[in-house]
């Protein structure tokens, strides 16, 4: 069965180094444009719906005053305009970059999966965890049992590496590439659909597990788009799947292929790296 999870796992560190990162890039950028900057500040007036632009220079005397900017001056506009957006964001970006090295400084010895995992194993079994470590939580989910759609009699034969038969060489190549880079997944797991204020059960292809994340995700193969009937059905089943919130890049994964374009493993490798390592 799936475990229920007080607090999935979070790729917190990582998203805050990240933005660190990107603030301190931007910084350098404003800074850098900053001390590239004309002298004075960018006033705008509005007279008659006429737009006058204005330089505003500090005086040796410490006052200040007005030059007037032809609208044929871009290169100038361009340039205090752009000084004044970089003045007024510097500040908040400083602030922020800040904040998120403190919050790196904060001390967190242990997360919740390390705690339980340093527990004696008698007492494992007797706690229940906020977050599960990820070889069990994928064990657990892995080991949920479940009814397929099941095969037509009769039908081709097709089988994954790991004996399991499934409908199609691209479904077979599918499942061995999620094999081989260990992604846990359920071939025809059902999924109840609402569609115009009933239930119906779709069976995608692939119900996949991000091991680090927990995060679900279904994938469907559409292998005959060059014929017209069976596109006019997967542009239907697309559709479905937004109406229900199972948005594309979010929670749904797709690969296509026709007659003359046949399923490239390069694809199924790119959307595994991408989505569910």
């Amino acid at each position: 069965m799936k475990p229920f999870e007080k607090i999935p796992p979070d790729n917190l560190e990582e998203n805050v180094l990240c933005r660190i990162k990107n603030l301190e890039s931007a910084l350098s950028s404003i800074k850098k444009s900053l001390a590239q900057s004309p002298e004075g500040t960018l006033c705008i007036s509005k007279s008659n719906n006429s737009v006058q632009f204005y330089n505003r220079k500090k005086t040796p005397f410490g006052s200040s005053k007005k030059h007037y900017i032809s609208v044929k001056n871009t290169k100038l506009l361009v340039q205090l305009a752009q000084k004044s957006y970089n003045l007024q964001i510097k500040p908040s970006l400083e602030k922020e970059l800040l904040l998120l090295r403190q919050l790196l400084d904060i001390s967190v010895p242990h997360n919740s999966c390390s705690i339980f995992e340093k527990l004696p194993e008698s007492a494992k079994t007797l706690v229940f965890p906020l977050t599960f470590p990820d070889d069990q939580y994928a064990s657990f989910w892995q080991a949920e049992e479940y009814t397929k759609k099941g095969i037509i009699p009769g039908s081709r034969e097709f089988f994954t590496a790991k004996g399991e038969r499934v409908r199609s060489k691209s479904e077979v190549i599918i499942a061995d590439t999620l094999q081989r880079y260990h992604v846990p997944y359920r071939y025809e797991y059902p999924l109840e659909i609402h569609e115009n204020g009933f239930d119906r059960v779709f069976y995608p292809d692939f119900c996949c597990l991000n091991r680090s994340t927990h995060r679900e995700f279904f994938w469907e193969h559409f292998g005959l788009l060059d014929e017209q009937e069976y596109s006019f059905s997967v542009t239907k089943k697309l559709n479905l799947y937004i109406q229900n919130k199972i948005f594309p890049g979010e929670k749904l994964l797709f690969t296509t292929e026709t007659s003359e374009s046949a399923l490239n493993v390069k694809i199924v490798e790119l959307l595994i790296k991408k989505y569910l390592l």
